[in-house]
């Protein structure tokens, strides 16, 4: 995914620079990647730990983190694990966590909140997949990705109100 949005960015000639972030345990592993919590939680502190030193060479430089399928579940618990505002923003793709995984603690990490994109479309992996094989925080339902993060209860508090959900419709 990273070669496609660094060649996204550049052909729209935006300035960004874009820096891959490995976090799986290899291509079509995507089964131990949804499950391997470890590597999930040490992986979502070294992309924090990059983050807070990026941070400090120039505490005026906005980071944002975009992530698809399964590296939701990094890129979330990365935002959890920075002080309140480090991100710029978090771009969720697909997102293989369940819909009611709790965004705030993430969505306080974050200046301009989290853009969640899920379509109801995918059916086969965000829907059947995940309620058989589980999201990346271990429960057995369609995902985010499919059917979109839902408020926890209590309702949309203020933090919610950062979550911008994207619903795709078929092409």
């Amino acid at each position: 995914m990273h070669l496609a949005v660094g060649v996204g960015f550049s052909s729209a000639g935006l300035p960004h620079e874009v820096r891959p972030f490995r976090w799986s345990n290899g291509l079509g592993r995507w089964l131990r990647d949804l499950s391997d919590i470890r590597n999930i939680e040490a992986k979502s502190r070294a992309l924090a730990d990059e983050v807070l030193a990026l941070k400090r060479e120039d505490p005026l430089r906005p980071v944002w983190i975009i992530s698809h399928s399964g590296g939701v579940g990094v890129a979330v618990r990365a935002a959890e694990m920075v002080p309140p505002e480090t991100l710029e923003r978090v771009v969720l793709l697909s997102a293989a966590l369940s819909p009611t995984y709790d965004l705030r603690q993430a969505l306080e990490g974050c200046r301009r909140g989290i853009v969640s994109y899920h379509s109801e479309h995918d059916r086969l992996i965000l829907g059947w997949g995940t309620s058989r094989f589980g999201t990346v925080d271990r429960a057995y339902e369609p995902s985010a990705g499919c059917v979109g993060f839902r408020a926890p209860p209590g309702g949309e508090d203020a933090l919610y109100a950062k979550l911008i959900r994207c619903r795709g419709t078929a092409g």
